[in-house]
């Protein structure tokens, strides 16, 4: 079963060729995980919509967040990131759609438990070149503008499924 959810959501995120930002693919990965997020029925993170806009160098972007509450919400949440966006023309099954398949699947399993620290469950944009260690890189935005709080540990996925 789980297996087969992987390969459908890799199937869904690659193919319309890339996920380049600006692209149709780029725009439909992001619809694409905003339903899932919600068919799980996860909690948005920080507002009403999984969805956290931001805009650099006169460009807007997306980060996708959702929580996953545990029951002391005093304690730092645990945070599972991978972006994505692929780089240029290429559909990223590598990279990166194999590690968003795979925290779509731990979101999933951890969503039908308890546990006692909460999780982010954080897709990045902006993460490949020419952004990536730039002001607008997903991840950099998320740790200066978009965290409400501490975080107890980071993991995050990128070329999970290299050889």
């Amino acid at each position: 079963m789980v297996n087969r959810l992987l390969s459908e959501d890799i199937n869904a995120l690659t193919q319309d060729g890339d996920r380049e930002v600006g692209s149709a693919g780029h725009t439909n990965a992001r619809n694409y995980l905003v339903d899932r997020l919600s068919s799980l029925g996860l909690e948005p993170y920080a507002s009403s919509a999984y969805e956290l806009p931001y805009s650099a160098d006169g460009l807007d972007f997306t980060n996708i967040v959702a929580l996953i509450p545990g029951t002391d919400r005093d304690l730092p949440p645990l945070l599972l990131g991978a972006h994505y966006d692929t780089c240029g023309s290429l559909p990223g099954a590598d990279d990166n759609a194999a590690a968003v398949a795979i925290l779509l699947g731990a979101a999933e399993s951890l969503q039908r438990g308890n546990r006692e620290r909460s999780v982010v469950i954080s897709f990045f944009d902006a993460e490949e070149p020419p952004y990536f260690l730039q002001s607008s890189m997903g991840s950099i935005r998320f740790y200066k503008d978009q965290m409400t709080g501490p975080v107890h540990t980071a993991v995050i996925m990128d070329l999970v499924g290299h050889d």
